[in-house]
């Protein structure tokens, strides 16, 4: 199996073990479909129809397109139309054949039933009631959950469309792509695009993408600073070296030559030591910050979001200008601080002193999270800044994660004391 799509599989088990399970949409569908069409469609009935052509050689009739847009069934009109009967006739018997051999031709098939019915959809809606185990409706409030952009054609737009449905297949232990298909559109309907959502299994979602963003924001600083810390071992060349030992030659004497010579090749012994020995580090951690990165593809788009605020950035800041700023960088600093969108409000409490460097010191539930800004000679600012709305905690580490990766300043330990 090649690296990566072992790494594939053994982050879908981990996925699968957070908590999530996109298997209980299912539960809540007919709700779903109540509450957006007023029905719930008879999805198993235009299958049971339709069942006859699967596998076989026959061509498609326009009785079965017919079928498709059966009101009494479900809401096909809503959403598409199909070309009228006298362009369908002929072109039809293009399609004879091509549903012998699916999913293994479907490139072949898509083109064809896209060249017929002209809309990319409306063959998603085909093939999924053709064949319900291996295809599904290509809907937007479906390729908004799986982040699916625009592709180079609407043909290779729905076979990406299929690869993202049939990975979580897999992953969530659902029966058929229409199912992944069904679950992903409740999901968008009922969570996703609700203003709120009392769904713990939803919450569970929200709260395994907080923690792997964090997760994420620290490799990803961690990584940065081993790479800065290689830079810095490597920079002192050995032409640097021989020229600092000319240069100090005069002062010392010839009969130092020797020594500093030895003193020096044991130096650059130790910097290439040192060095390789950042160099696996680094591979480990690139390689545990990439297997991250691919987790947290796997997870469905705009599960928890923060509102933008609507106040213009220098409004936000609320100071009482009896204390100045520690340094000219803590200005520049707040003002960065007030322009990010989801920042509603930053109020400048106190100057005070630190040791440590400047970060995020606490979360509360409320959304509040102090910040500690330090300058090189210790002198502090405590910075207090707020969302708009918070719900719980889970936002209010999503609203952190955020400050965290804009104004690139690391999250303290939950135990760790403001000063």
């Amino acid at each position: 199996m090649p690296p990566k799509v072992a790494v594939f599989f053994v982050c879908l088990y981990k996925l699968s073990m957070l908590g999530f399970d996109l298997y209980k949409c299912l539960d809540c569908k007919d709700e779903a479909f109540l509450s957006r069409f007023g029905r719930v469609p008879s999805f198993a009935e235009v299958e049971n129809r339709l069942a006859s052509i699967r596998g076989t050689d026959r061509a498609l009739r326009i009785s079965e397109l017919r079928l498709l847009r059966s009101k009494k069934l479900w809401d096909f009109d809503e959403f598409w139309t199909i070309p009228p009967k006298r362009e369908l006739k002929k072109r039809l018997k293009k399609t004879k054949g091509i549903f012998a051999e699916l999913p293994l031709k479907e490139v072949d098939a898509i083109g064809i039933l896209y060249d017929i019915l002209k809309n990319i959809e409306v063959v998603s809606v085909v093939l999924r009631f053709i064949d319900p185990t291996n295809y599904g409706i290509i809907s937007p409030p479906v390729r908004y959950a799986v982040r699916q952009g625009p592709g180079k054609n609407y043909v290779d737009e729905y076979i990406e469309f299929l690869r993202v449905l049939r990975q979580y297949r897999e992953m969530y232990h659902l029966e058929t792509v229409a199912d992944v298909d069904i679950a992903l559109w409740v999901l968008s309907q009922k969570c996703i695009f609700s203003e709120s959502s009392s769904c713990a299994n939803f919450q569970n979602y929200q709260e395994a993408i907080v923690h792997l963003d964090e997760e994420i924001i620290k490799k990803s600083r961690a990584f940065r600073e081993m790479q800065d810390e290689l830079l810095s071992i490597v920079a002192e060349s050995e032409k640097d070296r021989e020229a600092k030992a000319k240069r100090e030659l005069s002062e010392f004497g010839e009969e130092l030559l020797a020594s500093m010579i030895e003193n020096e090749t044991k130096k650059e012994a130790e910097l290439i030591r040192k060095s390789d020995e950042l160099k696996v580090r680094e591979s480990a951690l690139e390689k545990e910050l990439e297997a991250l990165k691919l987790k947290r593809a796997m997870y469905p788009e705009n599960l928890i979001r923060l509102a933008n605020s609507e106040i213009q950035p220098k409004a936000k800041l609320i100071h009482d200008r009896r204390e100045g700023p520690v340094d000219l960088g803590q200005a520049h600093f707040i003002d960065k601080l007030t322009g990010i969108s989801v920042v509603n409000k930053a109020i400048w409490s106190e100057n005070t002193t630190s040791r440590a460097k400047t970060r995020i010191s606490h979360v509360k539930n409320d959304g509040e999270i102090t910040i500690l800004y330090v300058n090189k000679d210790g002198y502090a600012a405590r910075i207090k800044v707020y969302p708009v709305t918070c719900p719980d905690l889970t936002h209010a580490k999503c609203f952190a994660n955020v400050i965290s990766k804009v104004m690139d300043i690391p999250i303290a330990d939950s135990d760790s004391s403001p000063d």
